[in-house]
C-alpha cells in the first residue's frame, strides 16, 4: 500500500479490498456458472432464459470490477484514493439497506441474506479503513 497511509489503515484497507474482491469473484462465478441456482436463493424460481442472460452479463461485470479493484488497490491506499474508499463504503451501505428491505418482504431467500451480510461487512470494513485518517491534518489525508 501507499507510504502516505498508516499501517493500521493499510491493513484495514487491504483486508476490505481482499474481502470485496473475494465477494465479487464468488458472485461472478456463481452467477455465471449457475444463474438459476443463484436466483433460487432470492426466491426466483423458473426464471426466463432472458433473465438468466442478464444475470450472466452482470456476473461478467462483477468479475471485471473485481479485477479493476485489485489493480487499483495501491491508488485506493493513497490520499487521492480516499474518495474512492468513501464511495465504496457508501455504495455497500446503500446495498445493505436495499437488500435488507428486500429480505424483509421475503425472508426465506438464502442468497439475498448472504449478500446483505456481505455488503454490511464491506461497508463496515471500508468505513473502518477511513477511520485512522479522520484526525490527520487537512493536506495529509
Amino acid at each position: 500500500m501507499s507510504k502516505h497511509v498508516g499501517s493500521d489503515t493499510q491493513s484495514a484497507l487491504h483486508s476490505a479490498i481482499r474481502l470485496n474482491v473475494a465477494l465479487l469473484v464468488l458472485l461472478g462465478a456463481a452467477s455465471l456458472l449457475a444463474p438459476a441456482w443463484f436466483l433460487r436463493g432470492f426466491s426466483i424460481v423458473d426464471a426466463p432464459f432472458a433473465v438468466l442472460g442478464v444475470v450472466r452479463v452482470y456476473a461478467v461485470l462483477a468479475l471485471a470490477l473485481a479485477s479493476l479493484l485489485w489493480t487499483a488497490r495501491e491508488w485506493l491506499g493513497s490520499p487521492a484514493g480516499r474518495s474512492g474508499v468513501r464511495g465504496l463504503a457508501i455504495a455497500y451501505g446503500v446495498g445493505t439497506a436495499i437488500l435488507f428491505l428486500q429480505q424483509w418482504s421475503v425472508w426465506y431467500g438464502r442468497s439475498g441474506l448472504a449478500l446483505m451480510l456481505s455488503c454490511l461487512a464491506l461497508c463496515v470494513s471500508f468505513t473502518l479503513a477511513l477511520r485512522p485518517l479522520r484526525g490527520s491534518p487537512a493536506g495529509v489525508a
